[in-house]
């Protein structure tokens, strides 16, 4: 069933996002554990995995949580600790499914990028991508790409602040 709704997702998707485009990007962490079934789906899929601090991650994603289950949630949400806690451990279970797959991702089909690096110089660091995943038409998309990335050089991500306990149980975990 998943499989069935995740190609009906990619479809749609497609339709709305991928008309006249050769490719279709979408950035979701959950895939990270679910190479094998991507590349049956789509054997000439291309991943790129961005190398982030663990705690990073897991205090940025503790907070799209948050946000998420204050705008759209049906019920009282679990404490900030209890999210913590669940969003390390799947942080674990992604990390170590990518690591058991890793192997079946075809030569070229993966490149591995520093969070840090696509942060700092994003032009650059996206150019290295079209490169190592052999995709055509940098000399076209380069500077639409450039122009969107000036666009949006005076954007500052917020600065993830987690209340002082789930913050504490944070650093424990990653201690």
């Amino acid at each position: 069933v998943f499989e069935r709704h995740l190609l009906a997702f990619t479809r749609l998707t497609w339709l709305y996002e991928g008309a006249g485009k050769k490719h279709l990007v979408i950035k979701n962490s959950a895939h990270t554990a679910r190479v094998g079934l991507l590349l049956r789906l789509f054997p000439r899929a291309r991943f790129v995995y961005l190398h982030r601090r663990p705690i990073d991650s897991v205090r940025s994603l503790t907070q799209v949580k948050q946000r998420l289950v204050q705008l759209v949630g049906l019920q009282e949400p679990p404490s900030n600790l209890r999210q913590v806690e669940e969003t390390a451990a799947a942080h674990d279970q992604l990390q170590e499914a990518f690591a058991r797959s890793r192997h079946l991702i075809p030569k070229g089909q993966l490149v591995e990028i520093a969070y840090d690096d696509l942060v700092q110089s994003p032009l650059i660091t996206l150019e290295r991508i079209y490169g190592a995943l052999g995709i055509s038409g940098w000399s076209t998309a380069g500077d639409a790409i450039a122009a969107r990335i000036a666009k949006g050089q005076e954007y500052q991500a917020e600065p993830v602040v987690l209340e002082p306990a789930a913050e504490q149980r944070l650093q424990d975990l990653f201690s």
